[in-house]
């Protein structure tokens, strides 16, 4: 599966599509890569940033039992199960035209319960839940550098908005490169793991839109389902319901 996401060239607002019982929703997905293919070459004709890419799964958000496709399966035992649970989330827990919230929220529970089962699983001092938790970790880190970039671009499109298009493009282009350039500053554990990471493509609004979709949300949340419920995932996912 393929999904496209659009956003505005010189803003941070994202292109929706409207779906019936979903709502309003920030992307896309095709089971066909060429049409996806030509609908992001229509998005990028009408002016919007797109980013289009294929991703490992979907919900079907519990009105149909869910694949588990092959490639699934090439993931370790925590990324597995972080995905699986992740899914299993929106099947429990959708709130109609609020994306962001919908991704943040099966974004923590599913690294939360991936942390659960590895330690379950082969205890709180075993290899596969510290490579886990290092993966983890270098992932919050480069989404956090990746959120402080769309801070600092939508800082900048407000700044700029009275200037004429072709200012505005010089100054986005020397933004992101800085922003690319910048990535070497970021402490990994694995410090190779997103080295040339954005050789061939820089990112755009599009790309930097994904982890304010999956990432901006998630450390408050985790802060409220230990706080106020104790860390009991179904007393904080009943609350919603």
């Amino acid at each position: 599966m393929w999904v496209l996401t659009a956003s505005e060239k010189f803003q941070l607002k994202s292109y929706e599509w409207h779906f019936p019982v979903l709502g309003d929703v920030s992307y896309k997905g095709y089971f066909d890569y060429s049409i996806g293919v030509a609908e992001d070459s229509i998005m990028k004709a009408k002016g919007f940033d797109t980013d289009y890419g294929e991703v490992s799964a979907w919900s079907t958000l519990g009105w149909f039992k869910d694949p588990i496709l092959s490639n699934m399966l090439k993931r370790s035992e925590g990324q597995l199960a972080e995905l699986i649970i992740h899914e299993m989330t929106h099947a429990t827990v959708y709130v109609k035209s609020n994306v962001d919230f919908n991704e943040n929220l099966a974004s923590m529970i599913g690294e939360e319960g991936a942390i659960r089962f590895l330690t379950s699983t082969y205890g709180k001092d075993s290899d596969q839940l510290k490579e886990y938790i290092y993966r983890k970790e270098d992932y919050d880190r480069f989404a956090q550098h990746m959120i402080r970039a769309h801070h600092a671009l939508d800082s900048l499109y407000k700044e700029i908005a009275s200037q004429p298009d072709s200012i505005k493009a010089i100054k986005k282009d020397e933004m992101i490169a800085s922003i690319v350039e910048s990535l070497d500053t970021v402490n990994f554990h694995h410090a190779n793991r997103y080295s040339g990471l954005f050789e061939q493509r820089k990112p755009n609004n599009a790309y930097f839109l994904n982890y304010i979709r999956y990432d901006s949300q998630k450390d408050k949340m985790k802060t409220d389902l230990f706080q106020l419920y104790g860390g009991n995932i179904l007393r904080y996912l009943n609350s919603f319901k």
